[in-house]
């Protein structure tokens, strides 16, 4: 099924559950994943450009190198997950949850919006083993610097 919103279609899998699914290299572009369940799942390499994830849940899953490109994820919980090196560019995070999670190499844009994440620690460490957390806020410091230094 699939549905308008704002002059784009989107495919309805809304309150999809899944958990613990082995979907790496997906390709889920332009679908409506509001409240869906990737709990666990492993998403290594998958798309989910111009996709809505609103409240959806992300909590312990394998996202290494996912395409989140210009989607929208308000109130998308990562929480624990791996996203050693996700594209976020253009992306919308309004009030996403990061606590504990893997981010070293994350990349985003100017065009990418995040909601504060106060006291929450992120892993910033290349191999994801903890041994760098730092509070989310000096992270996205850390990222929003990279992007104002001249190439």
């Amino acid at each position: 099924m699939r549905r308008a919103i704002e002059n784009n279609e989107y495919y309805d899998l809304q309150k999809i559950d899944l958990s613990s699914v082995n979907a790496s290299d997906a390709y889920w572009a332009n679908i409506d994943f509001t409240g869906a369940d990737f709990h666990k799942a492993v998403l290594n390499i998958a798309s989910f450009r111009d996709s809505i994830l609103i409240d959806s849940r992300f909590r312990e899953a394998h996202l290494q190198n996912a395409i989140f490109v210009n989607a929208f994820c308000r109130n998308a919980n990562f929480m624990l997950a791996d996203l050693r090196y996700a594209d976020f560019s253009g992306s919308k995070l309004y009030g996403a949850r990061f606590d504990r999670t893997k981010v070293f190499g994350v990349i985003i844009s100017s065009e990418t919006v995040f909601s504060d994440n106060p006291d929450k620690k992120v892993d910033n460490s290349e191999n994801g083993d903890g041994s760098e957390m730092i509070f989310f806020k000096d992270w996205l410091s850390l990222k929003i610097n990279e992007l104002e230094k001249p190439s």
